[in-house]
C-alpha cells in the first residue's frame, strides 16, 4: 500500500475543536490496547484509523458503516456530503455564527 506525501514543502495545520481532540486522545489509547492485543500481527502504518491489526481500512468501509447507521436510524439513504450540508443548514437555523460553523464542518 502506498501513501502519498503532501505536495510541496509546506505543512498542513488543521484546527481541531477541543471536544474532538479529547475523542482523538481516547481513540489513541484504545488503539494502543488494540496494538498490544494484535502483538506481532500489528502492521504499523502510522494511521489514526485502522483495522484491528493496524492496517489501512478498506476505502469502501466508511460508506458501508454510514449506510448501516442510516438503516439503524430508519432514515432514507443519503450521501455523507448531503448530511454535511444538512448539518450546516441546521446550524444556520439555530443562529450559530459563521466562524463557528466553518470550524465545525471543515472543507
Amino acid at each position: 500500500m502506498i501513501f502519498r506525501q503532501r505536495k510541496g514543502k509546506s505543512r498542513l495545520t488543521l484546527q481541531c475543536p477541543p471536544a474532538l481532540l479529547a475523542l482523538l486522545k481516547t481513540h489513541k489509547q484504545a488503539q494502543v490496547a488494540e496494538r498490544l492485543k494484535a502483538g506481532d500481527q500489528w502492521m504499523d502504518h502510522d494511521l489514526v484509523f485502522t483495522t484491528k491489526q493496524g492496517g489501512p481500512i478498506e476505502r469502501t468501509e466508511d460508506r458501508k458503516q454510514w449506510k448501516a447507521i442510516l438503516r439503524q436510524a430508519g432514515v432514507r439513504e443519503v450521501r455523507v456530503h448531503d448530511a454535511r450540508h444538512t448539518a450546516a443548514t441546521l446550524l444556520i437555523e439555530q443562529g450559530v455564527q459563521w466562524c463557528r460553523r466553518s470550524w465545525a464542518i471543515p472543507g
